[in-house]
């Protein structure tokens, strides 16, 4: 049963060898799943079979969730995040960076000390709404949004969570400057 193909060696059952190691390697609901399940000199094969099958199961089921991932807050991603951006983009202006820095704060007084995995389409509608109440503009709501997509993207970037982040609708900025013609009066 064992195939050579590409490099990588399958032994069916979405179980593949890749460099000395077995691997799970399949896809769901359109997501590609890949976990390093141990190495080939480590594991017989038939352990590693039953890991993949097991660890298969549970993530088709929706009852696998990485440790890492069960408690780490929204504070914590933005936190990394902070610390990325202020090492990575020394190049920018400060008063960019204090901009950056007064988001991330408005952000994680909002959704500080909840699980990032249970941060929703339907939470960050609701945080629309309340910053529309309190007459934020459309502009600065796009900035706060724009910085939440950053703060996952990097996250999941840096591997501190592989779960799907939710999709983040901006809303619409009209930034069309109303203009009016003056008569000019000839005298004569």
């Amino acid at each position: 049963m064992k195939q050579k193909k590409k490099g990588k060696v399958s032994y069916g059952d979405n179980l593949y060898e890749l460099k000395g190691s077995y691997w799970l390697i399949f896809m769901h609901h359109g997501k590609v799943y890949r976990e390093r399940i141990g190495k080939v000199k480590d594991i017989p094969l038939t352990m590693a079979r039953n890991v993949a099958v097991k660890r298969k199961a549970e993530i088709i089921e929706g009852t696998f969730l990485p440790k890492k991932e069960e408690n780490i807050t929204f504070k914590a991603l933005a936190q990394e995040y902070l610390k990325w951006y202020e090492t990575h983009r020394h190049n920018t202006r400060e008063s960019t960076k204090a901009k950056q820095k007064q988001l991330i704060d408005k952000l994680i007084k909002a959704f500080g000390d909840i699980h990032a995995m249970d941060i929703t389409a339907f939470r960050i509608e609701h945080y629309k709404q309340d910053r529309l109440k309190e007459k934020a503009s459309p502009k600065t709501i796009n900035n706060e949004l724009t910085t939440l997509r950053a703060i996952f993207r990097k996250a999941k970037e840096l591997g501190l969570i592989s779960f799907d982040t939710p999709r983040i609708k901006l809303p619409k900025v009209s930034n069309e400057r109303v203009r009016y013609l003056t008569p000019t009066f000839q005298s004569g």
